[in-house]
């Protein structure tokens, strides 16, 4: 995601949208990601051997009520 963030940005900026759903960010548990206007959800990707796989993001516009929920499910995001 760290890569495609000015794209990102632009995006935000030109389209507005409400929610934007991410795949694939390889982001770390212990990201810190802000954007502007933005309420940012993550789900850490897989880290093996020091590089991260896989991870989802939520952005969900601040001025939309929303708030954080917990699921508890044996599902797997990997598979």
């Amino acid at each position: 995601m760290n890569s495609n963030r000015e794209e990102l940005n632009i995006l935000l900026s030109n389209f507005n949208p409400d929610v934007v759903c991410l795949q694939e960010t390889q982001l770390k548990a212990d990201a810190n990601i802000v954007f502007k206007h933005y309420s940012v959800y993550h789900r850490p990707g897989d880290n093996s051997a020091g590089t991260v796989h896989d991870g989802t993001a939520l952005l969900v516009k601040s001025s939309i009520p929303h708030q954080e929920i917990t699921l508890r499910t044996s599902l797997s995001s990997s598979h």
